[in-house]
């Protein structure tokens, strides 16, 4: 059964070149260790899709801080490596 969290942001992403963020390794083990660094209480969700409008993430959380947190922390990552 898949935990529900009270609190969610979704953010609709316009990336760069959507097969090379799909496949960045590093981007994936990070995303891997901001959810496992929440302990359960939250976590990112990443749908990626062809279209370059049509990528979203989702952070979800036991608090809205720790959302923003999340959504932050990655968006960041993926301005850093030239996605976003």
């Amino acid at each position: 059964m898949e935990r529900s969290y009270p609190y969610y942001l979704v953010k609709k992403l316009k990336i760069q070149d959507v097969a090379k963020a799909h496949q960045d390794e590093d981007l994936h083990n990070m995303v891997v260790k901001l959810n496992e660094s929440c302990e359960g209480r939250g976590r990112i969700v990443i749908r990626w899709s062809g279209i370059p409008m049509e990528n979203m993430v989702m952070a979800e959380a036991d608090t809205q801080d720790l959302c923003r947190t999340l959504l932050k922390e990655f968006l960041n990552e993926m301005e850093k490596r030239g996605y976003l």
